[in-house]
């Protein structure tokens, strides 16, 4: 009725758990077109301003019928700034016009999980930050380098990393793949490990989170695991895989780092 207050609850993920299509866009049409995009290295913000395009639900226009006086949208974000109207492609986003009282809240995200990690370790972190936002070598790179120079404690760093995959992909998901080249960076290193893991539990299509990684973990067979994308079994090998089980919500990618001199 007119007087109707909705409740809207969204997490990440919602673009894959829910879709209306339009004549003549099959399931099929949207799951390829998902899967070359995926491929690419494209991030969550392109994808998702592409599933706009398409749907009768997202970006706004799952409400636009709406005739209640209330909307209160809760969501868990996955996306870099939390914005109702990129997360889940903006299901619960507010439409351009509407003649109702529309509000929003923000109950998980990576900056939670990041704070609850810190909070977790007993000390101040010296970096606490969302800024994984990039391809996997090059984070993998800038990450190691800013390691190395650090001082002793823990860098908690979030957000989701990108990478683009050869046509036939072994096994494995981004956190396991930038778990192995910071690997590749670290070797010979002492007194520096880093876990990067999803906050799902799983990276990929595994049972594992990701893979915690020191200057010990590398050795020349991980160059074929990375240029065939198949990182899960030799991290798998090497006994580095963290397998939490499923955590029922999803805030993106943790990376955690210890710089312990002595």
């Amino acid at each position: 009725g007119k007087d109707a207050h909705l409740l809207f609850l969204v997490s990440g993920g919602a673009s894959s758990l829910a879709e209306v299509l339009p004549a003549g866009i099959t399931l099929k049409d949207l799951t390829l077109e998902t899967e070359i995009l995926l491929a690419s290295g494209k991030d969550i913000h392109a994808m998702n301003a592409r599933r706009k395009e398409v749907s009768q639900i997202k970006g706004g226009k799952a409400l636009e019928g709406f005739m209640g006086s209330r909307v209160t949208a809760f969501a868990i974000s996955d996306v870099q700034g939390d914005d109702v109207g990129v997360i889940g492609s903006g299901i619960a986003a507010a439409p351009n016009t509407f003649d109702f009282e529309y509000t929003s809240f923000i109950v998980a995200s990576n900056k939670i999980a990041r704070q609850a990690a810190a909070d977790h370790a007993g000390t101040s972190a010296i970096n606490n930050l969302e800024d994984m936002y990039d391809d996997v070598t090059v984070l993998a790179t800038k990450i190691v380098a800013q390691l190395r120079t650090s001082k002793d404690g823990i860098h908690i760093m979030g957000g989701e990393p990108t990478v683009v995959l050869p046509s036939n992909p072994g096994l494995g998901g981004r956190n396991m793949m930038l778990a192995a080249m910071i690997a590749r960076e670290l070797k010979g290193t002492t007194g520096i490990r880093v876990l990067v893991a999803g906050t799902d539990g799983t990276d990929g299509p595994t049972d594992a989170a990701g893979a915690l990684v020191d200057g010990q973990t590398w050795d020349e067979s991980g160059h074929l695991a990375i240029e065939q994308a198949n990182v899960a079994p030799w991290l798998d090998a090497k006994d580095v895989l963290i397998r939490s089980g499923p955590t029922g919500t999803n805030v993106m990618d943790l990376l955690i780092a210890e710089v312990r001199s002595s």
